[in-house]
């Protein structure tokens, strides 16, 4: 096959059936859902979602998901990795890289002593007993390189945030996500490279 052949038949393709390559090429197990319904609810008359997962690192996963509601015009698409966590009480928290406009746009905003972590990454949480322990230099400087690489990035902590996913059912994950579908394959592999360091650490840190 020639260059040019190549280059069209990979502009033909999707990028759901582009993010499938991944776990095929690295003989990762996967799941996938694609698919387009149509229902007789007023409510949502056609919905079409789709989602590829695999499992990347021990009990770590990737996982992309897309959906779009007909009626209403909205839509949602995120990918990102997760991972459970052994936390002593249920915690809503994300972070993000610092900016000017967080004290406009974030509620609830944390401080967590460490100045290099404070320079850095804004951090967000509805507990009082927030635990400012889960972050290092170190982690921060990851989420720093991973968001120049990929962005806007999100480290969140939720209860049972990913219940699709059987083996993070009922459980506090933490994970790193963006908004939107992850499919080229350098990009992929950075994101697990560093995102894998970024949760090990965090989890290491409970």
């Amino acid at each position: 096959m020639d260059q040019n052949t190549y280059q069209a038949n990979m502009e033909t393709r999707s990028t759901f059936d582009l993010l499938l390559d991944y776990p095929k090429k690295h003989g990762l197990e996967y799941q996938t859902h694609e698919k387009t319904r149509r229902l007789l609810s007023a409510v949502d008359p056609t919905l079409a979602t789709k989602f590829v997962q695999f499992n990347v690192k021990e009990d770590i996963w990737f996982y992309a998901y897309d959906s779009y509601a007909a009626k209403n015009f909205t839509s949602q698409t995120f990918s990102g990795l997760y991972s459970p966590i052994n936390l002593h009480s249920k915690i809503s928290l994300k972070a993000y890289k610092k900016d000017w406009f967080d004290f406009i746009l974030r509620k609830n905003r944390k401080k967590t002593g460490n100045s290099e972590v404070d320079s850095k990454l804004t951090v967000t949480c509805d507990n009082n007993t927030f635990p400012a322990k889960l972050f290092s230099g170190k982690e921060a400087r990851l989420f720093e390189q991973l968001e120049n690489h990929v962005n806007p990035l999100m480290l969140l902590i939720e209860p049972d945030y990913l219940p699709t996913i059987k083996e993070l059912k009922d459980q506090t994950i933490v994970g790193l996500e963006v908004s939107n579908w992850m499919y080229e394959e350098q990009q992929i592999d950075r994101f697990i490279d560093l995102g894998t360091q970024l949760l090990r650490g965090i989890k290491k840190n409970v």
